[in-house]
């Protein structure tokens, strides 16, 4: 008998004790590369259940995100305004905001004293003492090692790794491992506070069941008795507190370095208690102050001067921006470039003072792939693909037939992917950012992509059916439709400047038609 039964690909997955399932992160080979928050999001055992592994047997314990008020600092995430620099520092370095890092410190206390009277247990104590020690080391780190955003971020996801270890390894010891040893003759109540995990031994499925632990079986289809008894059909639960978006700054991608990439299991349970070296080999960037600004004012002899000192220091961000601009980050998503376009790349002269503005229009003819990428919520990127895949084909017929005079910029795509709406109050204060981009598309473009509440029942993509697939769309899936987008970009770039460059050869429709 089964509580709940669904189905992902040709899987079967079941559960004896809980009503829903969630959606399972352990079939494909998957990478584990820390997203915005430092966390490596859903295939991450520390934020959501995965497979079961008898050497790390204890994760089964590891509570689910914001269940319990007592554990909240370990879910946490960094905020620049957590982050303190201290004064009349010249670079972008500091440290965890003292009230946080004292959170950090009582929830360490609080498990110290959990401990203690499991001390005599023989089980777990090796790895616990070691925990509970890594996890000081850990805390006065963030009291006293003054270091940049992006290595804070990443610490305090390994401060709150370990923290959350020591939580299930006290449970473990506490109240799963007795039941082991000596197993209850009817199932337990299931424990909603601990992750429970995935599993492909009915076995080992059933022992953990009678101890309470939240289970789901998998099974290939073909193995599914007909005269199972089955409770609640459900569909699979997705998470919506599970950061997705890859680091940024500014704007500007910073990935984290990619620490595995293989099939879940052990392999990832292991992986993830790898520890962060940080970026401190690297130089700080340094950050501009009153009084250096002050300064650098008090020396400039003349207006002319101070011109000529901004107008360095503009070129001086053109150029730092030029260097990164077509720099693509290292996701699954985005498949890597061809050698030799790298290659090629590498070498490509990328001083921008040797470009001629005006000539070719700064806007898109098609979104930036990215924008697809760095969306925080799985909701949020269905909606961009769901917006997109609806208006695509209307799109590039409009382009290539009769092409607008400029395009959007990237946050008018942005702003085009999350849904304009007909309606636009004049009152809001990005009203005239979504007019301009209604002007730029058109009414008939704005009105095929209404979000998810205007979507149609099915959306063909290369002759299949794809928006049951949007949600969590497969690595394929993904990679196609940004694989058309980079060839559109591509292609129409190469058109724009071809019309700079040979412009008497386009001044017929026909002539474009034909390069087209």
């Amino acid at each position: 008998d089964t509580k709940a039964i669904a189905c992902k690909d040709h899987w079967v997955i079941t559960s004896p004790n809980v009503d829903f399932t969630p959606e399972p992160h352990i079939f494909r080979e998957e990478d584990l590369q820390p997203h915005a928050d430092g966390h490596f999001g859903l295939v991450d055992c520390f934020q959501w259940p995965q497979l079961h592994d008898k050497e790390f047997e204890y994760s089964v314990c590891i509570p689910r995100k914001d269940s319990l008020p007592s554990l909240t600092i370990a879910w946490y995430m960094p905020t620049p305004d957590n982050f303190i620099i201290p004064t009349g520092t010249k670079f972008a370095v500091g440290k965890l905001q003292d009230m946080m890092v004292q959170q950090f410190e009582q929830l360490y206390q609080f498990l110290c004293s959990h401990h203690h009277p499991l001390q005599n247990r023989t089980v777990g104590q090796e790895v616990l003492c070691h925990r509970i020690a890594l996890a000081q080391h850990e805390v006065t780190q963030l009291q006293h090692h003054p270091l940049v955003f992006r290595d804070l971020v990443a610490f305090v996801m390994q401060l709150q790794h370990t923290l959350l270890d020591i939580h299930a390894l006290l449970d473990y010891v506490k109240i799963l491992y007795p039941l082991l040893a000596s197993l209850p003759s009817k199932p337990m109540h299931a424990n909603p506070t601990w992750m429970g995990c995935f599993m492909r031994n009915t076995k080992v499925c059933e022992s953990l069941y009678f101890m309470g632990v939240l289970v789901w079986l998998v099974h290939d289809e073909e193995f599914i008795p007909l005269t199972m008894n089955i409770i609640h059909p459900v569909q699979l639960t997705f998470p919506d507190n599970i950061v997705r978006a890859m680091y940024l700054e500014s704007g500007v991608s910073k990935l984290f370095p990619s620490i595995f990439q293989g099939p879940g299991g052990h392999l990832h349970h292991y992986h993830m208690h790898w520890h962060y070296e940080g970026t401190l080999t690297e130089q700080p960037e340094p950050i501009a102050t009153p009084s250096t600004t002050q300064s650098s004012l008090s020396q400039q002899p003349s207006c002319g001067g101070k011109q000529a000192t901004q107008k360095q220091s503009r070129a001086t961000r053109v150029q730092a921006h030029a260097e990164v601009k077509w720099e693509e980050p290292v996701v699954p998503d985005i498949l890597r470039p061809h050698s030799v376009f790298d290659s090629a790349w590498k070498k490509a002269e990328k001083n921008m003072q040797r470009v001629q503005l005006g000539l070719v229009d700064p806007g898109y003819h098609f979104p930036k792939p990215i924008l697809f990428v760095n969306v925080p919520m799985p909701e949020q990127k269905k909606t961009y693909l769901v917006n997109w895949l609806s208006a695509c084909p209307l799109w590039i017929s409009q382009v290539s037939v009769h092409s607008p005079s400029k395009f959007p910029s990237p946050q008018m795509w942005r702003d085009f992917l999350n849904t304009i709406g007909t309606d636009l109050p004049s009152s809001m204060r990005s009203a005239s950012t979504k007019s301009a981009v209604q002007d730029i598309l058109g009414e008939n473009i704005i009105h095929a992509a209404q979000g998810l509440a205007g979507a149609p029942e099915e959306i063909e993509w290369r002759g299949m059916q794809a928006i049951s697939s949007l949600l969590d769309p497969p690595l394929w899936l993904i990679r196609s439709i940004l694989w058309e987008l980079y060839k559109l970009n591509f292609r129409y770039e190469l058109y724009a400047l071809d019309q700079v460059i040979i412009p008497h050869l386009w001044t017929t429709n026909e002539a474009q038609l034909d390069y087209v």
